[in-house]
């Protein structure tokens, strides 16, 4: 995701590292469900050769294990399944949130301008795109560009955003103009206090 000329906020760090994480528990999770599947097989087979040679008290513990092995085996597929889909998710946060350091940097936003800007595929761009304006503390709207000869849509930081940032840019000046203000009061009053008790 490092491209020059894109000032980056480094937001998507700790998004990208729970992604990594969510891969790691898929992967693990996996290979668990996969050991469980052949213990299933394994207890099934035994309980077929132990119902053909007639040994029962065999056939009743392998039918349970194969039954436990079974039922471990989809909870853990399970389980990795959906941390493949959180990966999944977290991946798109992530290159959404990349993207609005890009539209900070260079304004409105298409997905394939992203895709070529990330290297990613389209569909990868425009589904972290899709997801932004549902965000509201990241004021993205999306807007049809009416000067572009494409006709795509595209994404951007919000006017409300704007004004937000400058409110509080006046916000802060005016603090700052009230300190200074406070702040020459006090000093005015402390040589006024020194000239009268210089001339007593």
């Amino acid at each position: 995701m490092e491209r020059p000329g894109v000032a980056r906020s480094g937001r998507e760090r700790h998004v990208l590292a729970q992604v990594a994480e969510a891969r790691k528990q898929s992967v693990i999770a996996k290979a668990f469900g996969i050991v469980a599947i052949v213990g299933a097989v394994f207890f099934v087979g035994v309980l077929a050769i132990a119902a053909l040679a007639g040994f029962g008290g065999i056939e009743l513990y392998s039918g349970l294990f194969a039954m436990l092995a079974g039922i471990t085996a989809m909870l853990l597929l399970l389980s990795a399944r959906r941390a493949q889909a959180s990966a999944r998710a977290g991946m798109q946060e992530a290159i959404g949130l990349v993207a609005v350091d890009v539209m900070r940097a260079k304004g409105a936003l298409s997905a394939s301008e992203l895709a070529e800007q990330l290297g990613l595929s389209i569909t990868e761009a425009q589904a972290a795109l899709d997801r932004l304006p549902a965000r509201d503390e990241l004021h993205v709207e999306s807007v049809v560009d009416e000067r572009s000869i494409d006709g795509q849509v595209r994404y951007r930081i919000s006017a409300s955003a704007a004004v937000v940032g400058q409110e509080r840019a006046l916000a802060l000046d005016e603090l700052a103009d009230d300190e200074r203000r406070a702040f020459d009061a006090k000093l005015q009053q402390a040589i006024d206090q020194n000239k009268r008790m210089e001339s007593k």
